[in-house]
């Protein structure tokens, strides 16, 4: 280090790295004169700081030292890594290095999105986030559809036809009646998202997303897919009617005669049945054949759902003249 004034001084400032013993040379007057230097080798005069041994006549900080792990001369194997004075397997993104322990926080209960972030008993980790438990679940039921399941939306009396003859669009209604959901009971007046390429969102947000799969906790969340695919709607949109008497009033969100982006020549007509005691129906008037589409419900945050492409999120081919049927139990 060299002194450039006969006035100058200079102070050694001696700073913990991964590495050792960092030296940082800077005048009185505030400026640097020498790079940071790495285990950086010692005059006599020198003293180690803290927790630091002299190792080969250098300060290094044994705690995190991958060369001088615990001790001098430990050194710790090829791509381990040194963590409070004992060797560790590196953590590989997205790996965590939570103490000790390489640790996944997407799915780690104790560590869940962050190091230390533990879940409430008998919450689960997913993607990061605690999700309370819950014991709801959905049988699923298929059979023929029958004159009498359909409800013919568009010719209701008060019925809405929502985005009309338009491609990737969506727009907000509302809840008529107080619908449980996933063990949620969501309010008369909830925010319904009804997207144009046939799927709702009882998360509420607004989102016309083209594709997706069920489940997922990526935006959107609460999906009722019917058969979510590229659609263009036609003239009379998505209708919603809401028909019957409480407590057993429905919502039917009909996508009637419309196609598909690509396929102008393709028709369909399907709808997704919201019952006030909780029933969840997909009904399939038309549909094309050996076409592919995501169908299926999941929970409000996106953790839970059940495909009706089995194992698979989706897409598969639904069957035309198909009644699908999710009744909720606990």
């Amino acid at each position: 280090m060299r002194i450039s004034s006969p006035r100058s001084a200079v102070v050694a400032l001696a700073l913990a790295g991964c590495g050792g013993n960092v030296i940082v040379g800077v005048s009185l007057d505030g400026a640097a004169t020498d790079s940071p230097v790495v285990d950086a080798p010692l005059t006599d005069t020198s003293r180690c700081l803290g927790s630091q041994l002299r190792c080969g006549g250098r300060c290094v900080d044994t705690r995190v030292s991958p060369f001088h792990c615990g001790a001098c001369g430990v050194a710790c194997a090829s791509g381990g890594e040194c963590f409070d004075g004992a060797c560790v397997r590196a953590c590989v993104a997205p790996s965590l290095q939570c103490g000790a322990a390489c640790v996944d926080p997407s799915t780690d209960v104790a560590n869940c999105g962050a190091c230390g972030r533990a879940c409430p008993p008998g919450a689960t980790c997913r993607a990061g986030r605690c999700r309370a438990p819950t014991d709801v679940t959905y049988a699923v039921q298929r059979d023929a559809l029958a004159s009498a399941s359909w409800v013919d939306a568009c010719n209701v009396p008060g019925s809405v036809s929502m985005v009309p003859s338009i491609d990737d669009a969506s727009s907000l209604t509302r809840l008529p009646f107080a619908f449980p959901f996933w063990g949620t009971v969501m309010p008369a007046g909830s925010p319904v998202n009804v997207c144009s390429n046939g799927w709702i969102g009882l998360d509420g947000l607004m989102n016309n997303a083209l594709s997706g799969t069920v489940p997922s906790e990526a935006s959107p969340d609460g999906v009722v897919a019917g058969f979510w695919s590229d659609i263009v709607t036609g003239p009379s949109g998505v209708c919603v009617a809401t028909v019957g008497a409480a407590p057993m009033r429905r919502v039917a969100y009909e996508w009637h005669d419309v196609t598909f982006f690509g396929a102008r020549d393709v028709r369909a007509t399907f709808e997704a049945v919201l019952h006030e005691t909780g029933l969840i129906e997909l009904l399939y008037r038309e549909v094309p054949s050996g076409r592919g589409a995501t169908a299926g419900i999941e929970s409000l945050d996106g953790s839970d759902g059940v495909s009706l492409c089995g194992s698979s999120t989706g897409p598969c081919a639904v069957a035309a003249g198909t009644r699908v049927r999710f009744t909720p139990s606990r």
